[in-house]
């Protein structure tokens, strides 16, 4: 992707990496497997939240897991959610990849409806369903 993908280094990342080096006894495999639940969306929220305000405005995070409207809630900075679906048709309403809904219809997985939330940073997230 030439340089378009940044891996970031997360401390839930670091925090992952070094219970996978420990769990070698049943008690660390399953302090590693609590530790993973969610840890995916809780290291999103710290890299958004680490951001420099200068660099974006608001953020946006797509998503297709239920729970992350409610970790991202209590975010520190403006982001906004969507769903796959609610992505595909925002970029085809945009003009780009005309046949993007039909393409990702197409597709045989169970994906979320259409939802888009928005998180403002002082008065909480709220859920815009498009028609």
């Amino acid at each position: 992707m030439n340089g378009a993908i940044e891996h970031a280094e997360t401390l839930e990342g670091i925090a992952i990496a070094a219970l996978r080096d420990r769990a070698t006894t049943p008690e660390a495999q399953d302090k590693l497997k609590r530790a993973l639940r969610n840890s995916g969306e809780r290291a999103i929220r710290e890299y958004i939240e680490a951001m420099d305000p200068q660099d974006t405005d608001e953020a946006l995070v797509l998503y297709e897991d239920g729970a992350v409207p409610n970790l991202m809630a209590a975010a520190t900075v403006p982001m906004t959610l969507l769903t796959t679906r609610a992505f595909v048709r925002e970029i085809e309403a945009r003009g780009y990849n005309l046949d993007a809904v039909q393409a990702l219809e197409a597709v045989p997985y169970n994906l979320k409806p259409a939802i888009r939330t928005v998180i403002d940073a002082n008065s909480g997230p709220s859920e815009i369903f498009p028609k």
